[in-house]
């Protein structure tokens, strides 16, 4: 997969539909579509989730709107500007702790964290990001947990560290997040 030059790196999903309005009988019309995420060479897991924060904001809007939800003086489908901004900053803050802490063990700064929660040694910065990612997004947009699970998945599998450096990692990511 090559990602072209105007397309910002990060994770897509790629989707496929075949025989969509099923006018070729078979024993199971449910298997017509699959959907993958991609992600092309020269991203890591901060573009990747940044992608899955931008797609999430733009497909809330989606459901909102059939859901129903129209804008009103109290109501706006998806998120508005202000709040897609406030809840990039989150997530950005969650990923930069969560790599800052664990750099922190080997001389570095974790600057906003106030020492009750420390990284487990040996821990993936990079699954950490995914874990503070993944739990930033299923608070915010608890209708697209399903979709998050598949990028954790997705996200975990590229990365190169032991299965325990990743898990604690991650673990770890997510109890950041929650701070």
């Amino acid at each position: 997969f090559t990602n072209p030059s105007v397309v910002s790196p990060g994770v897509y999903n790629l989707g496929a539909v075949i025989d969509p309005n099923n006018a070729v009988a078979d024993s199971d019309e449910y298997n017509n579509q699959a959907i993958e995420p991609v992600s092309p060479d020269g991203t890591d897991a901060i573009l990747d989730w940044n992608s899955v924060f931008l797609n999430a904001s733009e497909t809330q809007g989606k459901l909102d709107a059939a859901n129903g939800v129209t804008l009103t003086e109290d109501t706006v489908p998806g998120e508005a500007p202000p709040i897609q901004a406030h809840d990039a900053a989150i997530l950005s803050i969650a990923q930069y702790e969560a790599i800052n802490a664990i750099s922190a063990i080997n001389g570095g700064e974790s600057p906003y964290l106030d020492g009750s929660i420390t990284p487990p040694e040996g821990a993936s910065a990079e699954a950490a990001a995914v874990g503070a990612a993944y739990q930033v997004l299923t608070t915010l947009f608890p209708e697209q947990a399903a979709t998050f699970e598949l990028q954790r998945q997705e996200s975990l599998a590229e990365i190169n560290d032991s299965e325990s450096a990743e898990s604690s990692g991650f673990d770890f990511g997510v109890q950041v997040a929650n701070n």
